[in-house]
């Protein structure tokens, strides 16, 4: 993934603050992480609605590369109790797809 886009670089850091805030002894729980992960999607979608140089599908993309440099480096660096191993890899392979499923329900729940 490349880069976190400029218009939500902000954004992100506002979460990478947040990472730090809620570490205890340098630790973060699994379900600690993905709260974050989900409060930054929630926080990039009213900064991209305004963004008009983008159809629907670059804005999404937007938000999946913003949200996945936050895990790559706020989120993926700490100890996160679980085996290294097995967990950093399953999270960073399947959080494009898991950022942009909730990025959908959350536009489309925003829309009833």
């Amino acid at each position: 993934m490349s880069a976190c886009p400029d218009c939500l670089k902000e954004t992100i850091e506002v979460m990478a603050g947040k990472v730090k805030e809620t570490l205890v002894d340098g630790k973060i729980s699994l379900a600690e992480a993905w709260g974050l992960v989900i409060a930054a999607v929630i926080a990039c979608i009213p900064v991209i609605a305004h963004w008009q140089d983008a159809d629907a599908g670059h804005r999404r993309q937007a938000v999946i590369v913003a949200v996945v440099h936050l895990w790559e480096e706020y989120l993926k660096p700490l100890d996160i109790p679980g085996p290294d191993a097995v967990i950093d890899p399953a999270v960073s392979a399947a959080l494009p797809f898991i950022v942009g499923a909730l990025y959908d329900s959350l536009l489309a729940w925003s829309k009833d």
